[in-house]
């Protein structure tokens, strides 16, 4: 009894307190989610709502910082009579818990922290609803679990500390599922009683309800983002650790109506309002970070997730044996008679393939029966994929280099050895993978068979999105229709982590033409998915590894006439008209030994 009392005070003086705050010339204001009362006047009535560290906010460009470790969650399966209380309090599902004995503590957090309440957020449809976005997207609800800094000794009197750590909010987002969420059921079911504002009705949940039994299936791992910010409703203080966690939970779309049937309005009150909408649009991030405890790779350093990291996570890429490298000068090029050329089967089948953005490149997944052999390879590969790098302007962009020079974009086509059978199991051997590397030159003219390829890139805009592509041939995508192509080979590695060392790799020298207009339409890519809300972040560029060292490796290459007679550069690629001749013929020769 002393506990309940204690929590019904500790409520009251919080209102209180929250409401002499948002008195402004005598006048409370009464504050809501729509029309004259919303949040975009919210900061005209309560100053603190305009401050520069308010929530929610949109989760993009997040920093991996490695001492975040695991939230640990003390006495979360804690049960028992009265121990929750529902209530609705015109802006919310909220429950309120009677006993202080559930606390949260590390995760980067300083401080031990004790549970007060918990509410939810949604929309009126399932297309929004959560405050917090994640790379611009909306979730339908967002569960907010409130604690505060457990050394400030109530809610009500570490919100009124000042302290920007004084409370710590932990948000969750929530997806819909074909069934409902049973452990959602305990709360869901007392709605009917609590369906109008302010009722005098405050609902105990069944005795077996914990707080444990609605928190996300972690698989084994948290993945979380923090930041510091605000309450998200008046009078915003700014006294909030916020974790929001990517580890989401379900629910049905028959819940999320039984949410959006209690009304914002008292019984007896006319009109009747329905309660759904009640989020706080997002707000400016200004100059605060971002941190995860989780890292993703991608190729950007100041997040501390790009290439210079990777090797922390994936062993493979400290390796002796890295791709991509830059194809050194001629002394460092042996000319081996031995490898002839590639022969390219079935490349000119026209055929259907799968276009999809795989959130770091645009990608081509290849139907079968598409091989290469000859080349010194030694047995047959087959076409998995083709992708892309590029950079953001078209003065780089390729993985590879040849002699220190860079091209705007690198096409890599990817085979795996026939007799392992797949990808999977080629990457456990160190000649599993067969990939073709070409590279690009800018051509005033439009390339038509990259035109082809790219007029189904918009359907394909974000990550995650795929298409089929109209019939083509693999081969019209290579810079000429013939099996005589030079190339450079070596052995290295996947140029993305997991930075497998199991690649064959052959680097050509004839670039293939496209114009600048066509490199921009790679430039519109996104590597995030199709957001919520508008964005103008999240284009896919400079998606190239730096080429890594060479180590003890040879660099070969089937020409044997000098790689200085090759004037490489970014915008074209001549050979010099005094070697033009003797081309010719070591070609016409090398042609005429590989065919006998």
């Amino acid at each position: 009894m002393l506990t309940l009392m204690r929590v019904k005070m500790e409520a009251t003086l919080l209102f209180v307190l929250i409401n002499l705050r948002l008195s402004t010339a005598g006048d409370a204001f009464h504050w809501g989610y729509h029309g004259a009362n919303g949040p975009t006047i919210w900061p005209d009535h309560v100053p603190t709502c305009g401050g520069r560290s308010q929530s929610p906010v949109d989760m993009h460009d997040v920093r991996y910082n490695s001492s975040l470790g695991d939230i640990n969650f003390s006495g979360y399966n804690a049960t028992g009579t009265n121990m929750y209380q529902v209530k609705n309090n015109g802006h919310t599902i909220q429950v309120d818990i009677t006993k202080n004995n559930i606390t949260i503590s590390g995760g980067g957090l300083v401080s031990l922290y004790t549970a007060a309440q918990l509410h939810f957020h949604w929309g009126g449809n399932s297309s929004r609803g959560s405050e917090h976005t994640l790379n611009g997207k909306q979730y339908p609800l967002e569960l907010h679990i409130v604690h505060y800094k457990t050394s400030l000794g109530t809610i009500a009197t570490a919100a009124a500390s000042g302290q920007v750590d004084a409370l710590a909010v932990l948000g969750f987002f929530f997806e819909v599922t074909p069934s409902d969420n049973e452990d959602l059921s305990p709360i869901l079911s007392q709605l009917g009683y609590i369906r109008y504002a302010n009722s005098s009705n405050l609902v105990s949940l069944s005795s077996d309800f914990s707080l444990k039994s609605i928190l996300p299936d972690f698989h084994g791992h948290q993945t979380y983002h923090r930041y510091s910010g605000s309450l998200t409703t008046p009078n915003c203080l700014e006294v909030v650790v916020w974790t929001v966690f990517e580890n989401t939970i379900g629910i049905s779309e028959r819940q999320l109506a039984m949410l959006r049937g209690v009304f914002e309005t008292e019984r007896g009150e006319m009109p009747e309002k329905l309660l759904y909408d009640n989020y706080r649009p997002v707000q400016a991030l200004g100059s605060r970070k971002i941190i995860t405890n989780t890292f993703h790779w991608s190729y950007e350093e100041e997040l501390n997730t790009g290439p210079s990291h990777w090797l922390h996570h994936y062993e493979s890429c400290g390796g002796n044996r890295q791709s991509p490298i830059d194809i050194p000068n001629e002394e460092k090029v042996q000319y081996a008679k031995d490898l002839g050329f590639i022969n390219f089967l079935g490349y000119e089948e026209m055929r259907v393939h799968k276009l999809k953005n795989n959130g770091h490149s645009l990608q081509v997944d290849i139907s079968e029966n598409f091989y290469i052999s000859g080349g010194g390879l030694g047995a047959r590969y087959q076409a998995a994929q083709l992708h892309f790098h590029w950079a953001k302007t078209s003065n780089r962009g390729s993985e590879h280099t040849i002699d220190g020079t860079a091209f705007p974009m690198e096409l890599h086509i990817v085979h795996f050895k026939e007799e392992y059978g797949s990808i999977i199991k080629a990457l456990n051997h160190p000649d599993g993978l067969a990939v073709l590397g070409f590279m690009f030159k800018v051509s005033s003219a439009d390339s038509d068979s990259y035109g082809k390829l790219l007029e189904k890139s918009s359907d394909v805009s974000y990550y995650g999105e795929s298409t089929n592509t109209s019939l083509m041939q693999l081969m019209q995508l290579l810079p000429i229709k013939q099996d005589n192509l030079t190339f450079f080979r070596y052995n290295g590695s996947l140029t993305t982590p997991p930075c497998t060392e199991a690649v064959i790799w052959t680097v050509f020298t004839e670039p293939i033409s496209i114009s600048e207009k066509q490199l921009q339409e790679f430039r519109k890519l996104h590597h995030i998915e199709k957001p919520s809300i508008p964005v103008t972040y999240g284009t896919i560029y400079n998606n190239y590894r730096p080429v890594q060292r060479l180590n003890e490796r040879r660099v070969l290459k089937n020409f044997p006439f000098s790689i200085k007679n090759f004037q490489f550069s970014t915008a074209s690629r001549t050979i010099s008209a005094g070697s033009m001749l003797s081309v010719a013929i070591s070609i016409c020769l090398l042609i005429a030994r590989n065919y006998h």
